[in-house]
């Protein structure tokens, strides 16, 4: 049974005079200015040439500074971090965040944590199994930095480094003057990969296990000479969240709905009916901030209807047609 389908969009800026904000870290690990790759061997600062196979560390405990010394922390989000790619944080949605004073994070586990029982974290979260083992055992917990390679003249040795011990949970503070804004902030920190072995003896094959010696030094790198902050990148793509697309009534028995959106006014939008065979019915666009069209030739069955703005914000609701 074909239908009248009347599409009302009403789209209102009143709801937004307190945006929210995604707000995320994304830590670059870098060698001399540029991107660090396993592929590249590096040097530190007593010029020992390293061949690294592995570098990975553990960060918890991140909180935000803000609005006049408001501290706000991200519980329960543990990350492990690999110096073969970019570590993407995301810290979540806040409308309470406006100027961003300091960031703070810790490398390693806390007490509680670290002694955790291992089998009881699913397979993909960063503190269960891994390969090569992130986890010393019992006692000792988990290993905080898993560094591996070949070193030295010709690279003719090779290290290892697993940095363990509660004594090695560190405190990272920064000093981050951003304004948060736009649908999300994210913040660089750049790591210099070289510093993690800054003043270790690396021209000779180095073994440790454990909480002192190049184990404590390289984690005592990672809480000092290895991270900076650098520049915050915005983006204006509206975050949308399901109960800001609205129709009603749905399912439909009189022929219309009207749909509401709750997001900024953007200049242009994208409406598209498509079918369970995710074939488009009908395709249309407006400007503004209502807009009305018959659309007609849509049998009974369920549709989606999918919204895109101009910033390339998308959103998708399901209609039912009797």
């Amino acid at each position: 049974m074909k239908r009248l389908i009347i599409l009302s969009l009403i789209l209102s800026s009143a709801f937004c005079t307190f945006g929210q904000t995604q707000i995320n870290l994304n830590i670059k690990h870098q060698a001399d200015g540029e991107v660090f790759s396993y592929e590249n061997p590096i040097t530190n600062n007593l010029s020992d040439p390293i061949d690294a196979s592995i570098i990975r560390y553990y960060i918890s405990g991140i909180s935000l500074i803000h609005d006049g010394g408001t501290e706000t922390s991200i519980d329960e989000l543990y990350v492990l971090a690999d110096a073969g790619a970019e570590t993407f944080i995301e810290l979540g949605v806040y409308d309470n965040i406006q100027s961003l004073e300091q960031i703070k994070f810790h490398i390693g586990l806390p007490y509680q944590v670290n002694h955790a029982d291992i089998t009881a974290y699913p397979e993909d979260h960063p503190l269960s199994f891994q390969t090569p083992s992130m986890h010393w055992g019992w006692a000792l917990g988990y290993k905080f930095l898993v560094a591996e390679g070949d070193n030295g003249p010709n690279f003719g040795n090779s290290f290892q480094i697993h940095a363990t011990g509660d004594v090695n949970y560190s405190t990272l503070l920064f000093d981050a003057a951003f304004n948060i804004e736009g649908a999300s902030s994210t913040i660089n920190i750049l790591a210099d990969v070289p510093n993690i072995f800054k003043d270790i003896n690396m021209g000779q094959g180095v073994f440790n296990h454990g909480e002192n010696a190049e184990a404590a030094d390289a984690i005592a790198n990672l809480a000092s000479t290895v991270f900076s902050i650098g520049e915050m990148v915005v983006n204006n793509v509206d975050v949308l969240q399901a109960n800001q697309f609205v129709v009603a009534p749905n399912p439909t028995h009189t022929g219309s709905v009207d749909i509401q959106v709750d997001m900024p006014i953007s200049s242009t939008y994208d409406v598209q009916i498509i079918n369970q065979l995710g074939q488009t019915e009908q395709a249309f666009s407006f400007s503004g901030t209502q807009f009305s069209k018959s659309i007609q030739g849509l049998t009974s069955g369920m549709y989606f209807i999918q919204m895109n703005n101009a910033q390339g914000a998308t959103i998708t609701q399901k209609l039912i047609v009797q």
